[in-house]
């Protein structure tokens, strides 16, 4: 798979109640990037960055900085 290829830090932000990826696809990703992160959006759909964006905010920044 070439995403395990990809070595740089990857945050990977899913809705818990996302219809289109689910969980199975969720953890799927996971396992394919070495260097991910998970952050689950317990109360967000398919799109987090819309339904929660200070939940998306704090992810990003705790994520990446430093």
């Amino acid at each position: 798979v070439a995403a395990q290829a990809v070595r740089a830090r990857t945050l990977i932000i899913a809705g818990a109640r996302d219809p289109l990826f689910g969980k199975a696809h969720q953890q799927v990703l996971l396992g394919a990037l070495p260097e991910a992160i998970l952050v689950q959006a317990e109360n967000c759909g398919h799109n987090p960055h819309w339904e929660d964006p200070a939940l998306v905010a704090g992810a990003v920044i705790e994520a990446f900085e430093g």
